[in-house]
Formats: C-alpha cells, structure tokens, sequence
C-alpha cells in the first residue's frame, strides 16, 4: 500500500513521490486494500492527493479523510491597504482583506471602492514642500562648507546663510 505524507500542523503534502507502508504480520489475512493490514506512519494517509495546482497547496483534511486544494501565498510581498507597508505572507489561504499584491507608489492611498492605489494630493504636496526644503537645507550646507574651506569668517557665514546684513 502506498502511503503520502503531510506536515504534522499545517497537513501540507510532503512530497509527491509515495512511500509503502509497512505490512503488519498478524493481518496478513486481510485483502491487500484494507487499510487496517497495514502500519500506516503519523501524519500519512494512503488516500492519493490530487494534481497539484499553480498557486496551491495540497492540504489533507482528516476528518473527511480527503485532500483539498488550498491558496498558497506563502513568501509573497503583500502590502497593508492601511499604510502601504510591505509584509511576507506566512499562512495558508486567500489573503486577508487588509492587503493586496498591487504595489504602491510613494504618494499613494487605496482607493477601497476601485481597490487600486491613487496618488494621494496631499501626501504629493506635502512630499513636495518637504523636497524644497529639503534642498535649502543641502545649498545652505554647501554654502557653510565652501564657506569653511576658504576660512572666511563667521560673520561672513552668517551673511551668506542669509542670517546677517553684511556689514559695511
């Protein structure tokens, strides 16, 4: 009797390739297909699971003694509709209502309704302001360091940084 094996928490499929069970001597009278003839190991069945299929798992349901199909996204990046925040799928199934596969952009919010991402005008705007003064900051920087590298004087920084009236 050929046996298939499945993960002891998660009842994933193993490997497809079946291994034989180990006959118990004392039920050799058995018929070769009833399954109490044989030692079937934990966490194997000798029901056959089914081909398997892009994006699934084969999980076996003991209680019904049958394979299913499952979704299957474990390892894939998902992003949080609430933050955009990126994060690895670690369980079986369809995935949560919270997140979609559909990468975000740097200004964008989700749109429930659509369930796409669209800029969002005020996270642009305020990334815009942020960007300009952000700037300033770099060429007034650079004007203290050039200022510097020629030993000019704090006085003449500070007219430079726009902080003084030169004096006269």
């Amino acid at each position: 009797m050929k046996v298939w094996s499945y993960h002891p928490e998660t009842k994933v499929l193993v490997s497809d390739a079946p291994r034989e069970a180990q006959t118990v001597w004392n039920r050799r009278h058995l018929p070769s297909d009833d399954e109490t003839r044989y030692a079937i190991p934990a966490n194997s069945t000798g029901v056959k699971p089914p081909r398997e299929k892009a994006g699934t798992a084969r999980v076996f349901d003991a209680k019904r003694r049958r394979w299913v199909q499952t979704e299957d996204h474990r390892g894939a990046t998902v992003f949080e509709t609430a933050t955009g925040r990126p994060r690895k799928v670690a369980d079986l199934g369809p995935l949560p209502d919270d997140v979609t596969v559909l990468e975000p952009g740097l200004n964008d919010k989700w749109d429930v309704e659509a369930k796409v991402w669209s800029e969002d005008t005020g996270k642009r705007a305020a990334h815009d302001r942020q960007f300009v003064i952000d700037e300033a900051r770099k060429a007034a920087l650079q004007r203290v360091a050039e200022a510097t590298a020629a030993k000019v004087s704090s006085a003449d920084i500070a007219v430079a940084l726009g902080l003084r009236e030169p004096v006269l």
